[in-house]
């Protein structure tokens, strides 16, 4: 018998089975390109996806509150971020601020007893400021750093920027600031709301009323009654002829108390 027509049909069976086998793997790498293309494509849409509420709180395992994010209707529609601690109380509260007022975002930080113990703020008016407050709520410690001048009570110039240190009356006891003269100045307080001391770029003032002052070479004093002296270096003008001069570090001049020289050495 001859046997080729039968291994020609084994042949041919073995072909159809690649052939066969070879469309599944075809079929099987489309179907994971498309595969692969979708997660790329889906992974890309989850970037740009944008989810948008009005608030979004975050809750703990136990279903308290511990932070949120939304707008505060009561303070001209700021957006706020306000963290809490596991007891409800607020101790971390960030917000934007109203556009339509001059002042801009705010932080505060508060103890366990809900009290603000630290104060963040700016404003487009005075600048951005720091409070340390103690126990009670009053601010012990202010930083200002004035973008703009403005009338300060406690030294009655204009200043701009400004370190003040208050005491338990909120009085601001310790002053360092800068004068509408661009000079740096500081002005400290006694019990007596007086100014104890006062520095300058050029000079040091003792009391409310300068009863001394020292100055580059000399040394100025005034009594109670307003008679003043001066040790050292002093600017006098001749009363008949204007002509005026100054003494060397080494005189000393007295005055009345209209300021005209009764006694001068050398």
């Amino acid at each position: 018998m001859n046997s080729y027509p039968h291994d020609f049909e084994d042949l041919r069976g073995r072909l159809l089975s690649l052939e066969t086998q070879n469309r599944q793997f075809k079929q099987l790498g489309v179907a994971a390109l498309i595969v692969a293309a979708s997660v790329v494509v889906m992974g890309q849409a989850s970037l740009r996806k944008t989810v948008e509420a009005n608030e979004f709180i975050l809750r703990d395992n136990s279903g308290n509150a511990r932070a949120r994010f939304g707008m505060d209707e009561k303070n001209f529609s700021a957006a706020q971020l306000v963290l809490y601690d596991e007891k409800g109380g607020e101790r971390v509260k960030i917000d934007s601020g109203a556009g339509a007022l001059p002042f801009g975002g705010t932080v505060r930080l508060s103890d366990e007893h809900g009290l603000t113990r630290v104060y963040l703020s700016s404003s487009s008016m005075v600048g951005g400021t720091l409070s340390l407050l103690d126990h009670k709520g009053v601010p012990g410690t202010v930083l200002h750093t004035g973008w703009a001048e403005l009338p300060d009570v406690t030294v009655g110039v204009a200043t701009t920027a400004r370190l003040a240190l208050a005491a338990k009356d909120k009085e601001a006891r310790g002053l360092l600031y800068v004068d509408g003269d661009n000079a740096a100045r500081l002005s400290l307080k006694g019990a007596d709301d007086r100014k104890s001391l006062r520095l300058g770029p050029t000079w040091v003032a003792f009391g409310d009323t300068p009863k001394a002052i020292f100055y580059p070479g000399g040394l100025y004093v005034n009594d109670e009654e307003g008679f003043p002296a001066n040790l050292g270096v002093s600017h006098l003008a001749t009363p008949r002829t204007g002509e005026a001069h100054r003494t060397s570090a080494a005189s000393l001049v007295l005055f009345d108390k209209d300021k005209n020289v009764i006694w001068k050495a050398p």
